[in-house]
């Protein structure tokens, strides 16, 4: 089955075309708040050096959010005009738990962490599973960072731009009970985003696309 995955829910932009289990493409761009004029040249390019053109795709996966509201439309819209046009199915995926699969080899728990603006984040927290996907331990929520670390007691290992943000405030919350993942783990891989949404298609969880939402947490301001 030949996947394309899209990530537009940051300022860095991701596109990967998967068959399969396997990695065949994947592109990165610094789309700053011009995902609207970025992303369908960076899919025509995807396609092109592997290759392929849009009617091939088997299987359409979009990081939903939490992230940018101006991404997050952006990403979900083309993605279901795609898949409209093409007749395809289109899977959601929580951009969340796609940033948590840059730490699935580690033992720890796992805690994304999005930067939200206006002194939050957004976060969850999550386990390594058996099959090599990740199973959630704690919500997603919009939330303080200082509210939600006083409540955690395992050793954790943070990764996003909002551990980047809060990094010292995690550091002295937790001591040494804090790991960060580094800065490579902290961008969400479009990767991620069709790994898991061909895991939910062979298992059956599949909508229309115009039953696809974004997951934002939080209302919605404008230009965000």
């Amino acid at each position: 089955m030949l996947t394309l995955a899209l990530d537009t829910t940051s300022r860095t932009m991701s596109v990967a075309l998967l068959q399969d289990d396997q990695l065949v493409a994947e592109l990165f761009a610094d789309a700053g708040k011009q995902h609207a004029e970025t992303l369908l040249p960076a899919i025509a390019h995807v396609l092109d050096e592997a290759g392929y053109v849009a009617r091939d795709i088997d299987l359409f996966a979009c990081a939903t959010g939490p992230g940018s509201f101006t991404g997050v439309r952006v990403g979900l819209s083309t993605a279901k005009g795609l898949a409209r046009a093409f007749e395809r199915s289109l899977v959601g995926v929580s951009s969340l738990e796609a940033l948590a699969m840059n730490g699935i080899l580690s033992p720890l728990v796992i805690c994304p962490m999005l930067d939200a603006r206006r002194s939050e984040v957004y976060t969850a927290l999550y386990r390594p599973d058996p099959d090599g996907f990740l199973e959630l331990v704690d919500e997603e929520r919009a939330v303080k960072p200082l509210e939600f670390l006083e409540n955690l007691e395992d050793d954790i290992l943070f990764m996003g731009d909002g551990a980047e943000v809060y990094e010292a405030t995690i550091r002295d919350v937790l001591k040494e009970r804090a790991n960060f993942a580094g800065s490579l783990s902290n961008r969400v891989r479009a990767s991620s985003v069709g790994r898991i949404g061909l895991k939910k298609s062979r298992g059956g969880d599949i909508i229309t696309p115009l039953e696809v939402m974004p997951r934002y947490l939080r209302p919605s301001y404008v230009g965000r």
